[in-house]
């Protein structure tokens, strides 16, 4: 295998040895891995490990340094001495089948839950018109009167479900406006005691009255819900405002996330929030709305890090100065749910990790050093 026909190829040809150790390797497999190439399948998710023996295997490699996942799919076949093949990056290609598959989801289900609520409430209407009329024909001292109005109430508390499910459909996400996150929690907190099991508590606590945020309202609630079914009760949600940033923690004992958190990951994106999943729960963190975000000219970051401590200061740092900020890795460049206007490199030391970074913070940088080399890239 040549030197040249290793640069030629897009992907990474390899040569491996009998254990597995690599004979030869295209170099550039270091962009994928932050490692030297031969050291490459040190890179591999621990997860899938166990793949990389394969003959025909995907699995995901993890940047050494800023823990950026690229998918790779491995062929290779067996020699005299060992196996050669190659790895093909299809991270987008993933990406883009987990966002159609979930849309195609969301869509489906959404249709069909519209249809079975306006079937059901047809049924509820019959139930309650009935119940109504029986009541007003049966006297106070009929028996029949205690199970009419048992009726009557049930399908009134069931109409009150069906209403609210139907207004979480009604209300279209994609629009961000101000609102009191004190307020979005408390409805969310309501529908979440009519659809988990009955008797099992839900509780919020809102530290303050007016919590202003800037954010999709439709989206949140819905996030919320989802987030919430994946909890088992107790379930508590707290709200609140402290030193300009507001929060927002739905805690209890986590069962299920498979589905719930990738949205609430792409809803935080979307919203200039931060959300942090454990295992007792989940918080998002957003900026508390200073009425100038929807007239503004939004500039929007990618930070770069290997430091996360550093990086939400930093980025905390650039939001007041009323930049948009997502610390992540430069496959977030691939996604839809992004569009960003410069990349931000922070550097503890040493060279940069990116040919393609506009700004390079270094540690130990004053507040005016970096605006300033901001400016400069956009002022350009």
């Amino acid at each position: 295998m040549s030197e040249s026909a290793l640069q030629l190829w897009h992907g990474v040809l390899f040569r491996q040895q009998a254990d597995l150790t690599f004979e030869s390797i295209s170099p550039h497999v270091a962009e994928w891995t932050g490692l030297e190439a031969p050291r490459a399948l040190e890179a591999v998710h621990p997860a899938d490990r166990a793949k990389i023996d394969a003959e025909r295997a995907t699995f995901r490699l993890r940047h050494a340094h800023t823990w950026r996942i690229t998918w790779v799919e491995q062929r290779r076949r067996q020699t005299t001495t060992g196996y050669e093949g190659y790895w093909e990056n299809i991270t987008e290609r993933i990406h883009l089948d987990q966002e159609l598959a979930q849309a195609h989801w969301k869509d489906t289900l959404g249709t069909a839950t519209r249809r079975l609520v306006h079937d059901f409430n047809n049924l509820l209407t019959g139930v309650l018109s009935l119940s109504d009329a029986y009541l007003l024909k049966v006297r106070a001292d009929n028996p029949a009167r205690e199970g009419l109005q048992l009726i009557n109430q049930s399908a009134r508390q069931a109409a009150d479900i069906v209403q609210a499910i139907g207004g979480m459909f009604r209300e279209a996400p994609g629009r961000r406006a101000y609102e009191n996150l004190a307020q979005l929690a408390a409805g969310a907190t309501d529908m979440l005691r009519r659809v988990i099991e009955k008797h099992s508590p839900v509780k919020l606590e809102a530290r303050q009255e007016s919590i202003p945020v800037y954010v999709d309202a439709a989206e949140l609630k819905q996030v919320i819900v989802s987030l919430g079914l994946t909890l088992t009760p107790p379930i508590n949600l707290e709200a609140g405002l402290d030193k300009k940033e507001a929060s927002l923690r739905i805690s209890g004992v986590a069962s299920e996330r498979s589905q719930a958190v990738p949205a609430a990951e792409a809803f935080a994106r979307r919203n200039d929030a931060m959300f942090v999943a454990e295992d007792n729960g989940y918080s998002f963190h957003f900026p508390e709305a200073d009425f100038s975000e929807a007239d503004r000219q939004a500039r929007s970051i990618l930070l770069v890090s290997a430091d996360s401590d550093q990086a939400f200061q930093v980025a905390e740092l650039l939001r007041r100065n009323s930049y948009e900020v997502v610390i992540g890795g430069k496959d977030l460049l691939r996604s839809p749910d992004y569009r960003f206007d410069a990349i931000v490199e922070l550097l503890e030391g040493g060279d940069s990790l990116l040919s393609d970074a506009d700004v390079i913070f270094r540690r130990g940088m004053s507040e005016k050093e970096m605006l300033t080399a901001l400016s400069a890239v956009f002022d350009a």
